[in-house]
């Protein structure tokens, strides 16, 4: 992903982060990119157990790097599909 920022803007100065430490270093580490100058933050990473009607740690972390004026992206991910049962789409079939 780091070489699609590149291709996109060269010459911009990139860091990186582990998200796969725990939940609570991801979100630290959001935070801590936001505190070392990076304004433009993007991830990949999504766990299994994030809740969709509470914001989590990780949540809070955006959250506090977007006030602080940073924009954030992350991945959708593309990782289920229909048949193999695993896509947001369950109850329908494609045959």
């Amino acid at each position: 992903m780091m070489e699609i920022v590149q291709d996109l803007a060269p010459g911009a100065q990139v860091f990186f982060a582990t998200a796969f430490t725990s939940e609570a270093s991801f979100a630290q580490n959001i935070v801590d990119l936001n505190t070392a100058g990076c304004s433009v933050i993007v991830d990949d990473v999504s766990y299994s157990d994030e809740d969709p009607f509470q914001d989590s740690t990780i949540a809070l972390a955006v959250n506090t790097v977007v006030a602080n004026g940073a924009i954030y992206f992350s991945s959708a991910a593309n990782s289920g599909n229909a048949s193999n049962g695993t896509s947001n789409d369950v109850g329908r079939r494609f045959h």
